[in-house]
């Protein structure tokens, strides 16, 4: 059975601004909670998706700005989205937010909106994922030329990518690919669960929790069409799961998180033949860890800006571990960890504000962000006593 298989490659984009008129009430809320133009627009702002909430009105994007000196959020605006923006990305030059609407059973959507100077958004867009009806993506982000947006949804096994158009909005479905066979232990379809450029932008990779695999492609920018790339893929730990993944600035170390095994897996990237080497494994969790809850999975990984370190987090265990490349290497061989708990539970997501001064984990079940700051010294996490409460919050983005 073949591996990956490419669908209809080109589609007119499926809804439009009409689809999303029943939210017109709601939009006029959002406006009279922003501030006046003139007192953000040269302010930078935090985005927070929250997804998966029993209460479909509670979903949608919030906006907030950040104290740069505590790490506290403040709250702008509020904008719904019911069909659960899981994961958020922006396109800096068009100043536009990109949402991967993960909504079961119907056909998923991705969405468009244009961040207004006073920090609301206005939706611009919103289309089909796939060509097919399949559920929604789990992660989006832009390709480095700002042509295309690139999905990967865990639930349709399928990545695709979207034409992003001259004002930012989204146009055609150039394609879709949907992976099959090949399935891990105990996993009933492939899921693919994240896919980014690499930091060469020459690449696509993908993460496939439900095959064990990581994906390399290449995206034809004249077209939307990816490719396999000289070497397709690399096997992960069977049973492993991998999730996510985050490159050192090096460009040449990257490090993927492992769902199901709780594990992170190092390689070596080379961005001239596109191969992937692993390097080492290390467990993101302390030895001899008994779930009391339940099986732990390991969720999010990220790299300080300066490389100096690498972070990961663990559901169930709820907590984010930290291991130092200062210390142990970029391969981190032999590297003690840290771990810090995260005051909430199932950190599905965390992010390092742009300055690396703070850590902002993402508690879903316990419908809390918790605010740490970052010793950029020795990596440790300290709890500010700043918190956000927010339904579900799945994805948190600076801009």
């Amino acid at each position: 059975m073949n591996d990956q298989i490419h669908l209809n490659r080109v589609r007119d984009p499926g809804l439009s601004r009409r689809d999303l008129l029943k939210s017109s009430v709601a939009a006029l809320v959002v406006t009279s909670l922003a501030r006046p133009v003139s007192a953000w627009s040269n302010v930078s702002y935090v985005f927070v998706g929250g997804a998966y909430d029993t209460t479909a009105s509670a979903n949608g994007i919030s906006t907030y700005t950040q104290d740069p000196i505590t790490g506290a959020l403040t709250f702008l605006a509020f904008t719904p989205n019911p069909n659960n923006p899981s994961f958020l990305a922006t396109h800096r030059s068009k100043n536009v937010l990109y949402a991967a609407d993960e909504v079961y059973p119907k056909a998923g959507t991705v969405s468009a909106y244009q961040i207004n100077a006073d920090g609301s958004l206005t939706l611009l867009n919103t289309v089909n994922s796939s060509n097919f009806p399949a559920p929604g993506p789990a992660y989006v982000s832009v390709h480095p030329s700002g042509k295309y947006l690139l999905a990967a949804s865990w639930g349709g096994a399928y990545i695709s990518a979207v034409q992003i158009l001259s004002d930012g909005s989204l146009g055609l479905l150039t394609d879709t690919v949907l992976h099959t066979g090949n399935l891990g232990p105990n996993q009933t379809q492939a899921h693919p669960h994240m896919i980014k450029a690499d930091p060469s932008g020459k690449f696509i990779i993908v993460q496939d929790l439900g095959q064990d695999r990581t994906y390399v492609y290449t995206l034809d920018l004249s077209t939307g069409i990816f490719r396999p790339g000289p070497v397709p893929f690399v096997a992960a730990q069977p049973g492993a799961g991998p999730r996510h993944f985050a490159f050192h600035p090096d460009g040449t170390h990257m490090y993927s998180v492992n769902e199901v095994e709780s594990i992170i897996n190092v390689y070596l990237w080379s961005s001239r033949n596109g191969t992937l080497r692993l390097q080492n494994t290390l467990s993101t969790l302390p030895h001899g860890y008994v779930a009391a809850h339940g099986v732990n999975t390991a969720a999010e990984i990220a790299v300080s800006n300066d490389g100096n370190f690498v972070y990961g987090s663990n559901r169930s265990f709820d907590s984010i571990v930290a291991f130092s490349t200062t210390r142990y290497g970029l391969d981190l061989r032999g590297a003690e960890p840290k771990w810090t708990w995260t005051r909430g539970e199932t950190p599905r997501q965390f992010t390092l504000s742009p300055d690396g001064r703070f850590l902002y984990a993402s508690n879903t079940t316990t419908n809390t962000i918790t605010i740490f700051k970052v010793d950029t010294e020795d990596g440790d996490l300290y709890p500010t006593n700043e918190y956000v409460g927010v339904a579900s919050p799945a994805c948190i983005l600076f801009r």
